[in-house]
C-alpha cells in the first residue's frame, strides 16, 4: 500500500530549561532577616545609602593601605640610606 504524504512539517521539540541558582549567603541571610523583621525588599534610598556607605568604607580602607605602604617604603629607603652611609664612611 502506498502512504499518503502531507506537506506539513513537524514542529521542533521545545527545550524546557529552567535555570537554578543556589546562593549559600542568601540562604543563610534569609532566616536572619525574617527573625529581625526585615523584608528582602529595600527601598531605592536604602539601597543607595548602603552602596554609598560601602563605597566610602572601601575608599577609606584603600587610603589607609596606601598610607601604610608609603610609610613602609619611607622607612626602608631611610634604612638603606643609613646602611650605605655607614658602609661608605
Amino acid at each position: 500500500m502506498m502512504k499518503f504524504f502531507s506537506f506539513k512539517t513537524e514542529k521542533p521539540r521545545q527545550f524546557e530549561y529552567k535555570p537554578r541558582h543556589y546562593d549559600e549567603r542568601q540562604e543563610t541571610l534569609d532566616p536572619l532577616r525574617r527573625e529581625m523583621g526585615l523584608s528582602g525588599e529595600q527601598g531605592h534610598s536604602d539601597k543607595m545609602r548602603a552602596r554609598m556607605q560601602h563605597e566610602w568604607r572601601r575608599r577609606k580602607d584603600a587610603q589607609r593601605r596606601h598610607r601604610s605602604n608609603v610609610m613602609k617604603l619611607t622607612i626602608l629607603v631611610g634604612l638603606a640610606v643609613l646602611v650605605l652611609w655607614f658602609m661608605l664612611r
